[in-house]
């Protein structure tokens, strides 16, 4: 009627120019019968001249009732189920935007169509066809569609906008399997491009291929982009007035199809989509294609806020849950898919729902793969592990839980990660870390924190913790003082907060010695700086000085003195000689030194050192040879003279000589007995095996033993029988000294048997006669 007529008219002129896709929506639901048996395929072609463009098909021609339908208005021959354009009004008539004059020539049938804004006619020659003289028809094509142009000057405007057809077109077309678009621009080569699609099935998916040609003379360039493609109904949609059949009944169900590109490599192809409803809509922001019947502004070019609409969009969310969940079945896609994620940055009104839409879908399925790669989780069950929580071989640190998985795959992309936080994925949290180390504590198979010769693993996780600790995350650092994991000397392992004090094994490098009943951190943890640090963050302390002194002290007050360590004894004494002040007095008589066979001492009993520098040491002379049978004396255990270092100096003394002046320690065998005034049984051997070396070794410690000599010593001595060099013996008192110029006079005078000379070890010098007065 005439108002249905206007209002087409006041649509067509209030839009953009969309007939070419107009006239390709006319096309496919063209019928095709004729080219599908005889398996040619369904194709439309526009070749554009600045005066006119020229649609050709190979569709099966016009039916009468068709003529009828285009010679009116609201009345398409098309079905309604499927939301064609017929519905408005304005299909075939959108070809007036830019034309004055129509000629179709289908079948047997060649008319023709006039129309320009000018006429006073309210668009009834849209409606109204005359005759027009038929031409043959090119081999293959049965409708041809001539359109005489209202303006010839703007060619390269219109060139530009066929330039701009999306390659997609093809996609969402169930008839049409090519398009062509030829553009001659007078005095240049002509431009074709052909667009192309076929379809299979990979992995699984259902794939299209889009195809598009372009030829100028003699180049050609063709571009293939291949697309996973998911299809899903949604049913029990709202009523709309747009969506009627022809008994009026409401259309409560459509169709929607989802298109993901993929690269070569099955890897997403991320750029701004299409929407589709049937025809091309706009770009929105969507990284994957939609079509869906959505109801349409009379523009063609969005869709209208409505509550149908809605449903259509949220059946979009669904489908595309969907096919995020075939994708995970799919090698590259599985780690890939959140690529595809709607942009959150969205600004239309209506489309920017379809985000909020899908990350509800998407929030409850299990999507995401674990580190270990057993199984599927929700996004928010899975968190990231940064690299910081990483070995150098990116594994990490402390294993996941079995049952109870945290790690998110390291397949997934750091960028992928931060797409997925939007789902509620989030990167591993510091709680996570410390139930894992307690897990780990409590493995019975063995426990990673415990294999403390792991240097690196070791000095990068306790770094970790450390920076949790002085970070005052004060639940995280209560929580690691409840754990076990401080080694002590004992073996055992304990957590600070079992522990009231718990200390470092040395105080300034010197070892604390282990027998004082003090809670002493394994010597290996604090090799390893960075687990000194988390030792002393979790309370480990320095032991003071003068408790660890008075401890020493106190040891030595027990009776069970027989079950002393070697080590320990050792390592009371030198602590006490690292950390005794200066002026301190004596050490209590207690406090005892162990002999060479790891006995301690009475102390009534006298310790030699053990070195054996020259002939006149104890060493030497109480040593047992071949023809002597050596003398039993108590020794200074070698491990006190390896304890320190012999370079140390400590309140002016070296080591030996602090141990000697402290616990006098012998460095000459002692001249006088300590039960008796006579002789020491030291000297009585000597004197009776040694006395080579007797008179030697009065001399070297005369100055030490000149104050010990009484008369019973000296009488003793006096009396005591010596070898002589010619073998004989007599006593000390009765030999003389054998400086060569003294043997060398009595030899001289033939009265060398009357001067004993006693036998020495050591050859003496006339020139020494002086040393050898005592």
């Amino acid at each position: 009627n005439q108002a249905d007529l206007g209002s087409v008219v006041d649509n067509l002129y209030s839009k953009e120019t969309r007939f070419l896709y107009e006239l390709i929506q006319n096309a496919e639901d063209n019928s095709y019968s004729t080219v599908n048996a005889n398996g040619e395929e369904p194709f439309l072609a526009f070749k554009v001249y600045p005066d006119r463009i020229i649609i050709e098909s190979n569709e099966d021609g016009f039916s009468e009732s068709d003529i009828k339908a285009i010679c009116s208005v609201g009345n398409s021959t098309k079905k309604h189920s499927a939301g064609y354009i017929g519905e408005k009004g304005i299909g075939f008539k959108s070809v007036f935007k830019v034309a004055q004059k129509v000629h179709i020539h289908s079948g047997p049938f060649s008319f023709a169509f006039s129309h320009t804004r000018e006429d006073d006619d309210d668009g009834l020659g849209m409606i109204t066809p005359y005759h027009e003289d038929a031409q043959e028809l090119p081999h293959g094509v049965r409708t041809r569609m001539s359109l005489t142009l209202l303006d010839s000057t703007k060619f390269e405007e219109r060139a530009a906008e066929f330039c701009e057809v999306p390659d997609t077109l093809l996609m969402f077309l169930s008839q049409l399997q090519r398009l062509s678009i030829e553009l001659y621009q007078p005095g240049n080569v002509s431009t074709t491009t052909q667009y192309s699609k076929r379809e299979t099935k990979e992995n699984g998916l259902y794939t299209t291929f889009l195809t598009k040609t372009t030829r100028k003379g003699m180049e050609e360039s063709t571009l293939e982009q291949k697309y996973y493609t998911m299809k899903s109904e949604v049913h029990n949609l709202p009523f709309d007035e747009a969506r009627k059949d022809k008994r009026g009944d409401s259309i409560d169900s459509a169709t929607i199809i989802l298109a993901f590109p993929v690269d070569k490599h099955d890897e997403p192809v991320i750029k701004s989509q299409y929407t589709y409803a049937f025809l091309p809509l706009r770009r929105v922001g969507f990284k994957f294609l939609i079509q869906a019947d959505f109801v349409t502004a009379a523009n063609r070019e969005d869709v209208v806020h409505s509550k149908r609409n809605q449903a259509v969009l949220g059946g979009v969310a669904r489908a595309f849950a969907d096919a995020m969940i075939v994708f995970c079945k799919h090698p590259s896609l599985m780690y890939q898919w959140m690529r595809y994620l709607p942009e959150d940055l969205i600004t239309d009104e209506f489309w920017k729902t379809l985000w909020d839409l899908v990350r509800v879908e998407l929030e409850q399925i299990p999507l995401l793969e674990s580190w270990s790669g057993r199984g599927l989780y929700k996004p928010s069950d899975l968190e990231r592990v940064p690299k910081k929580f990483l070995t150098e071989d990116r594994r990490p640190l402390l294993p996941d839980l079995k049952g109870a998985e945290v790690y998110l795959s390291p397949q997934y992309t750091e960028a992928d990660f931060q797409i997925l936080k939007r789902l509620g994925t989030k990167s591993l949290q510091w709680s996570r870390i410390i139930d894992r180390l307690d897990a780990d504590l409590r493995n019975p198979s063995g426990s990673k924190w415990r294999l403390i010769k792991n240097v690196e693993w070791r000095t990068h996780i306790c770094n970790l913790l450390q920076i949790s600790s002085t970070k005052n995350l004060s639940i995280h650092h209560q929580r690691l003082k409840m754990l076990a994991l401080i080694p002590l000397r004992d073996g055992k392992w304990v957590s600070s907060a079992s522990r009231p004090e718990i200390y470092f094994p040395k105080t300034n490098g010197v070892p604390i010695p282990t027998d004082l009943g003090l809670d002493l951190v394994c010597p290996l943890a604090v090799e390893n700086v960075a687990w000194v640090d988390l030792l002393s963050d979790l309370g480990t302390m320095s032991c003071p000085q003068q408790v660890v002194i008075s401890l020493i002290r106190k040891r030595y007050d027990s009776k069970d003195l027989e079950n002393f360590k070697l080590f320990n004894a050792v390592a009371h004494i030198r602590y006490l000689y690292s950390f005794l002040p200066k002026g301190y007095p004596s050490l209590p008589p207690q406090v005892r030194l162990a002999n060479q066979h790891g006995s301690l001492l009475k102390n009534d009993q006298y310790l030699y050192f053990p070195d054996e520098g020259d002939d006149y040491s104890p060493a030497k002379l109480f040593q047992q040879d071949a023809y002597l049978p050596g003398h039993p004396v108590n020794y200074l255990h070698k491990d006190y003279l390896e304890a320190v270092d012999t370079e140390t100096v400590h309140n002016g003394r070296q080591w030996t000589r602090w141990l000697e002046e402290t616990f006098s320690i012998r460095r000459i065998p002692e001249l006088r007995a300590k039960s008796h005034d006579g002789l020491s049984k030291e000297f009585q051997y000597i004197v009776s095996y040694r006395s080579n070396r007797l008179l030697g070794t009065l001399k070297r410690g005369w100055a030490y033993y000149r104050p010990q000599f009484n008369n019973i010593v000296e009488g003793e001595l006096r009396n005591s029988s010596v070898l002589l060099e010619n073998g004989r013996k007599t006593s000390l008192l009765s030999t003389y000294m054998p400086f060569p110029k003294l043997k060398q006079i009595a030899a001289e005078l033939c009265v060398a048997d009357a001067y004993p000379f006693i036998a020495m070890s050591e050859l003496i010098k006339d020139e020494e006669i002086l040393d050898w007065i005592f």
